[in-house]
């Protein structure tokens, strides 16, 4: 279902969606997205690192406006009929950030996370992995919503700033991230 509501989105800041199927002989679905070359923010962060570089602050405002716009036209996308779509993103995250080499910034993986949050949990990175960019409601299991998209966004534009994500620096272990991502402290 989200991935058929991504196909309705054409935003210069959202990474298209091209085709969605099922292939012929093995019927596994497929999606066939728009090429961004560049990098996603994850890399660009481990990057920045390496180098003991922070980020220019106006860069970090940069890609967060622009990222804020995608999420703003696909949170009041309607259909054909006015109708509210009511799309949410599920997973704001570097990894879902491509930064092209044209200096776009474009939010990827549109819906496709809800399918992801359903398989089981097989380590604690994938714990982490689940939780660590996600609003406290969204990590204590109650109803996602678009402001939660706006949550997980504040805390990669802190990771921007920063240098670092907030909940990285003050736990020693996973349970203790998981706590902090719960309490959004």
């Amino acid at each position: 279902e989200g991935a058929q509501r991504a196909v309705m989105l054409s935003h210069a800041n959202v990474v298209q969606v091209l085709n969605l199927g099922q292939e012929e002989t093995t019927q596994q679905p497929f999606l066939a997205l728009e090429f961004v070359h560049g990098m996603d923010l994850r890399r660009a962060l481990e990057v920045t690192r390496i180098l003991e570089q922070p980020w220019p602050l106006e860069l970090a405002i940069y890609i967060i406006a622009e990222i804020a716009n995608g999420l703003d036209y696909a949170h009041r996308r309607k259909d054909y009929e006015f109708n509210k779509l009511n799309i949410i993103h599920h997973d704001i995250s570097p990894f879902n950030i491509m930064l092209s080499s044209d200096g776009e910034a474009k939010l990827t993986d549109f819906g496709i996370a809800r399918a992801l949050y359903l398989a089981p949990i097989t380590s604690d990175a994938e714990q982490i992995r689940r939780v660590e960019y996600q609003a406290p409601e969204a990590v204590r299991g109650e109803s996602y919503t678009q402001r939660c998209d706006l949550f997980s966004l504040g805390l990669v534009f802190y990771e921007l700033l920063a240098g670092f994500h907030p909940y990285h620096h003050q736990a020693s272990s996973t349970p203790q991230l998981v706590e902090l991502a719960r309490q959004g402290a």
